[in-house]
């Protein structure tokens, strides 16, 4: 138990010492004209919105401020595609992100498929259009025969999201899931894991996968820890700042059959802040 404390404290200190060098780096992003590559204000958000007058497909549905034709456009051909695609490339094409696309996404995966890029941007917007209307709280309802699974950080790891589907069977309305945050960031396939959780939770609704914020889910943190550049070598820099974004709509905390409290990070230390 002492030495299970001591890792957890210093792996405590090893994220904060992290995060106060990330958002000092930020800042200097930020202020700094053209450090980074842009400016001060120049977030997912921004450039998921620069694209919006591109087309009048853009503003359909609400989604991401976003066109397919205008990011391809913008990127080299070698963006276009994603990177080590021998394993074939899942196309959700003009499927909608419902459970059995889910599913399906889940098993190509798990059989070494990548996602083309058209897909993840797709699975984007459905999981940005359905947070946008989510408040901070996600409420699950629980009757007599239902089970609650609550997964803690995956951090990337593909092999242990797929074991524990596998070992709690997949969700549905009888069978609830709470992923506690940090999804991504230290393991090698974040991505992948995310968009498996994004489209389950499209398919199935928040109040059966509920998706809760961790703290690597911030910004300034996934940029230091892998996920940034994760996502720019499968992909590129506009789609890492489109995960941003939809991280940023994330609910904070659940509370499942009215009782039980599940948050990433804790409570706040001083009991004035809210």
């Amino acid at each position: 138990e002492q030495q299970w404390r001591l890792f957890a404290d210093l792996d405590t200190q090893d994220e904060a010492e992290m995060l106060q060098l990330a958002v000092f780096m930020q800042t200097l992003i930020d202020t700094v004209p053209h450090a980074g590559g842009h400016g001060k204000g120049a977030g997912g958000g921004e450039a998921l919105r620069s694209e919006e007058a591109a087309s009048p497909q853009a503003q359909v549905d609400g989604e991401l401020h976003i066109t397919l034709d205008s990011i391809q456009m913008s990127l080299p051909p070698s963006a276009k595609q994603p990177a080590g695609s021998e394993g074939g490339v899942f196309e959700i094409g003009t499927r909608e992100v419902d459970r059995d696309l889910a599913y399906d996404l889940v098993e190509a995966v798990r059989g070494g498929v990548r996602l083309s890029r058209a897909s993840v941007v797709k699975i984007l917007r459905r999981a940005y259009k359905l947070l946008l209307s989510l408040p901070n709280l996600t409420r699950l309802p629980m009757g007599p025969q239902t089970k609650l699974t609550v997964v803690g950080d995956l951090h990337g790891q593909l092999p242990d999201l797929l074991h524990i589907l596998d070992e709690a069977g997949m969700p549905h309305e009888q069978n609830k899931f709470i992923f506690n945050g940090d999804f991504v960031d230290r393991g090698e396939q974040g991505l992948e894991v995310v968009c498996i959780l994004f489209a389950l939770m499209v398919a199935e609704g928040p109040g059966t996968v509920c998706l809760n914020r961790g703290n690597h889910e911030d910004l300034a943190v996934c940029r230091v820890y892998g996920f940034e550049q994760e996502v720019k070598k499968k992909y590129d820099d506009l789609l890492f700042e489109m995960f941003a974004e939809v991280f940023s709509h994330l609910p904070l905390f659940a509370v499942a059959h009215d009782s039980i409290f599940v948050v990433h990070g804790g409570l706040f230390h001083h009991p004035e802040a809210s």
